[in-house]
Order: structure tokens, then sequence, then C-alpha cells
């Protein structure tokens, strides 16, 4: 068995941190192990005030918050957007970034966070707990190459879906074949640090 000393992998990751190891190995972790209470109640309490949000109604400011998201959400992650749903009590004076969700056709159900300015009329958005699973792919191609000489493809389920959501310490294999047919696990664990260290 072989380990990768999988040192960065930050690029990929749209609002969260990654973990990979390889083969089995012993799992390499980025800062904390344990998680703080107060950081678990405030992922649920997020987790539930955005779960079955209804479309806010035409004439708010999240009306039209969910109309800007259709857009340019469908524009920059290349996915077709199926319903977006915001708050309908968000403002654009929010001194607080507030979530939406996003539904998207390939069955996606993203968190979005959006941070109104008010200042200058604009919104800035984010995701939360999206993975991109081309740059995944292509970061464990790298890491196999510059730490065991190994050219190959890594597989994490891109070709049927680009994109992957999914929670906090949760943990799913890719796979990384060699040209000389040799295949190798690499598990991924979902970090809560936008850049983990390893």
């Amino acid at each position: 068995m072989t380990q990768l000393p999988l040192r960065w992998l930050a690029v990929l990751v749209l609002g969260l941190g990654v973990t990979l190891a390889s083969c089995g190995a012993t799992e390499e972790t980025t800062g904390d192990s344990e998680t703080d209470s107060t950081e678990t109640e405030a992922l649920e309490a997020d987790a539930e005030a955005t779960a079955g949000l209804e479309p806010a109604p035409e004439g708010t400011f999240a009306a039209d918050v969910q109309d800007v998201l259709a857009t340019s959400f469908s524009e920059q992650m290349d996915l077709t957007v199926d319903r977006v749903a915001c708050p309908e009590s968000a403002e654009l004076e929010a001194t607080e970034p507030f979530e939406c969700e996003v539904q998207t056709a390939e069955d996606l159900l993203v968190r979005v966070e959006v941070t109104p300015d008010a200042a200058v009329g604009k919104i800035d958005w984010r995701t939360k707990g999206i993975l991109d699973l081309v740059a995944l792919e292509e970061m464990i191609q790298t890491q196999f190459s510059e730490e065991e000489g190994l050219t190959g493809t890594a597989d994490c389920g891109s070709t049927e879906m680009p994109y992957r959501h999914e929670e906090v310490n949760a943990t799913f294999d890719c796979s990384f074949e060699s040209e000389t047919g040799d295949i190798k696990t690499v598990t991924v664990t979902v970090q809560e640090d936008d850049i983990p260290s390893f």
C-alpha cells in the first residue's frame, strides 16, 4: 500500500475544504479533529433554515435575488436551474448574509450564501458544500504524478455530474488508474476549512 502525502487541495472546493487519503492509509486531517458544539449547532441551524424554503413572492427583494441567482448560478456552474428559493424576509440593507436554495435539473440541491451590499446595490453569492469533481480529479492526478511519478486517470464521478454536494465530515471514494492498469482508491474527507493544510 502506498500513502500519498497529499499537501494541498484548495481550488476545487466551493465553500469547503477536503482531505484525501490514498489506499486506505491513515486519514490526513486539517485543523481541529473535534467539532465545537457551537459550530455543530450553527451548521444544524443553517440546514434547518434552508430546508424546504419556498420561493419568495414577486415584488420582493428576495424575488429579485432569486432571479439573479437563477441566471448567474446557471451560467457560472453550467447547470440547469429548476427552482430558487430565498427567505421572503431578505433585505438589501441586511448586515448579515442570508441563505437561499437552488434546485437543479440534475437533482442537486445547493445552499447559496448571499451577501447584500446596499452601498452599491448589488449582491455577492457563494455556494456552500459543493465540490468541483473535475478539479478534484485533476488534483489527484497531479498529486500522484508529483509524489509517486505515476501518470493516469482519476475518477470521482465527474462524467455523470461535475459537482457533488457533501456535508462537513462526509467521506467518499475516488479511484486512480495508472497507465499500467494499477487501480488505487483515494478517500476524500470533507472539512470545514476553505484551505486545508496537509
